[in-house]
């Protein structure tokens, strides 16, 4: 293998993969014989102090001892329990940062006692993945904290097994400077929406003349126990233009309106309606005339898009037809939609998925900021998580197996937790029905088929009827 020196970063990355092994394997003293009586934590090489712990598969591990280093930037944690079970970390250009453990230049192990050649990796390109963050870092002391957690992989003698690591802190764990200095390194994870939604607009051609919004008016009303929004627009000529949608219309998608053999309306349609300012004509969409698409419909957010046509007269005494085209509008009809609560739900081979636990975290990825969602069930010990850009714009997309690009939208069934090969999406849907970036809050739909994308187990886990409302701040 020939190795091309001449990239610096290639070389550092290099460098620091070698640190990483030197590291792992600085406690192989302790963990190549049977723990037989006391076990002893000080090797010559761990400070001992600080405080390291995380979940294991559901079972607490906390650290008796800890050893860490810097080196040019790149700094290596290694923690070891009283079992002589260890917990590896490596973090690239260090800083008060987040990081992707999925990456090569983040490497996250879980390694076994006694079983050293062979860990548990969160390197992607193994099937793993997982993120982390530096919440501190003395220069002074030579101390860090932070947090972090990952889904580790290996080959088994049986297969491909996992590990979850969740819920990991560790706290004032010193360093050994090695070479360079302990500034903190700047950071920029890149991704997000920059918090900026859309300002409210309407638009339409009039028999090719432009409507353009001078105001825009969202009214929310019950008529004869109907929910509906209205979406009113008035242009500087004092012309108005008004769509009337039931708030249970079905969501995202196209729909005629109105009706066919209604002309008019008991205000609990689908509708639209024109009025001349210039003429003082009321004119209203005619039957089977026109389509509204609505490219985004959040229950939860408020946020409604869509695009529209129709043909407008009026409905008493005919004469003049008016071609609405090109419409569209962009609205917010829930105020301050903050606050909701996470709310998962799906069925795996046609049977009702249940779960005990969601949690919706972020991990940065090639420059992107990556959503996902993990719920767990505890009593049949099985996941399934759902991850995508924080940006995604709603919409339909593609669902792949792992993140490459960053842009990815990826499902992931791990039916046994800790013992399995994880089940990815391939092929499969996801829907996202609204993202408000003011809110945070993100509405979606999903459904895909679950393989091993290694093909070593032939099982297929058909996910379908997922949905998800969830905040990410």
């Amino acid at each position: 293998m020939r190795i091309n020196l001449r990239n610096p970063m290639k070389k550092a990355i290099i460098l620091n993969w070698m640190l990483f092994a030197l590291l792992a394997l600085s406690f192989s003293s302790c963990t190549n014989e049977a723990l037989e009586g006391e076990f002893i934590t000080d090797d010559g090489n761990s400070q001992n102090n600080g405080v390291f712990t995380c979940m294991v598969d559901g079972a607490n591990f906390e650290a008796t001892s800890i050893s860490a280093t810097l080196t040019d930037g790149f700094l290596a944690i290694k923690a070891i329990d009283a079992n002589g079970n260890s917990v590896l970390l490596g973090f690239s250009e260090v800083g008060l940062c987040s990081y992707d453990l999925s990456l090569i230049t983040n490497p996250a192990n879980y390694l076994l006692v006694n079983q050293n050649n062979n860990p548990f990796s969160s390197y992607s390109g193994s099937g793993g993945s997982g993120a982390a963050e530096i919440l501190d870092l003395n220069s002074e002391l030579l101390s860090v904290s932070g947090t972090f957690q990952f889904i580790g992989f290996r080959q088994g003698t049986a297969g491909f097994e996992t590990v979850t690591i969740s819920n990991g802190t560790f706290t004032d764990v010193t360093f050994e400077l090695v070479s360079g200095d302990a500034t903190p390194n700047d950071c920029d994870t890149g991704g997000g929406g920059g918090n900026v939604d859309p300002e409210a607009n309407f638009f339409a051609n009039i028999d090719g003349e432009e409507f353009i919004d001078e105001t825009i008016e969202v009214i929310r009303t019950v008529v004869f126990e109907t929910p509906m929004i209205i979406v009113k627009a008035t242009a500087a000529n004092g012309a108005q233009m008004r769509i009337d949608i039931p708030e249970n219309i079905g969501g995202t998608g196209t729909y005629v309106f109105p009706p066919a053999d209604t002309p008019i309306s008991n205000g609990t349609l689908l509708f639209a309606s024109y009025n001349d300012a210039m003429t003082g004509e009321s004119l209203t969409s005619i039957p089977g005339t026109g389509t509204i698409t609505f490219t985004e419909f959040g229950t939860q957010t408020g946020k409604l898009t869509a695009t529209f046509s129709f043909s407008a007269q009026d409905p008493i005494s005919g004469g003049t037809i008016l071609e609405i085209t090109d419409g569209t509008f962009n609205v917010d009809f829930i105020e301050n939609s903050g606050g909701v609560e996470n709310t998962f739900s799906a069925d795996i081979d046609g049977e009702a998925y249940t779960h005990d636990s969601l949690e919706v975290t972020q991990s940065p990825f090639n420059g992107q900021t990556i959503v996902t969602i993990t719920t767990i069930d505890s009593v049949t010990n099985r996941s399934v998580t759902i991850s995508f850009p924080i940006d995604i714009e709603a919409g339909i997309y593609e669902m792949a197996p792992f993140f490459d690009l960053g842009d990815e939208k990826v499902g992931i069934v791990n039916p046994s937790i800790g013992s399995s090969i994880l089940f990815k999406s391939n092929p499969g849907i996801l829907y996202i029905n609204s993202n408000e970036q003011s809110s945070g809050i993100i509405e979606g739909e999903f459904s895909f088929s679950a393989v091993d994308p290694l093909g070593n187990d032939p099982t297929v886990y058909e996910v379908t009827n997922g949905t998800f409302i969830v905040s990410i701040q």
